[in-house]
């Protein structure tokens, strides 16, 4: 079991890297939100099953489930916020163009 938690911290580690570099390599504000997203969901995943593996069904099990399905929902409402912020700065300002559908 030890082995699957510490391959499971690991991953969470390789997303969060994977997270930053694409954060840090992408142009636009709008595609480095994808990456905060992506770390948010992808790391929290895996410290979570991490966490009932190692404390099945124990109230600290609960808990971290709680607190990742809350940060996911949390999470979704910030990206989405800051992205529809992001769009009303770019139309005030008169930059970028943004094709309807």
């Amino acid at each position: 079991m030890s082995v699957a938690v510490d391959i499971l911290l690991a991953l969470a580690v390789a997303c969060a890297s994977l997270g930053a570099a694409g954060f840090a390599l992408l142009a636009s504000e709008e595609d480095r939100l994808h990456c905060v997203g992506f770390v948010a969901v992808a790391a929290g995943f895996a410290i979570t099953l991490a966490v009932f593996l190692t404390h099945p069904f124990a109230a600290v099990a609960i808990k971290a489930a709680a607190l990742y399905i809350a940060s996911v929902a949390s999470g979704a409402v910030l990206v989405h916020a800051t992205g529809r912020a992001l769009h009303l700065r770019r139309e005030d300002s008169g930059g970028g163009e943004e094709t309807t559908p």
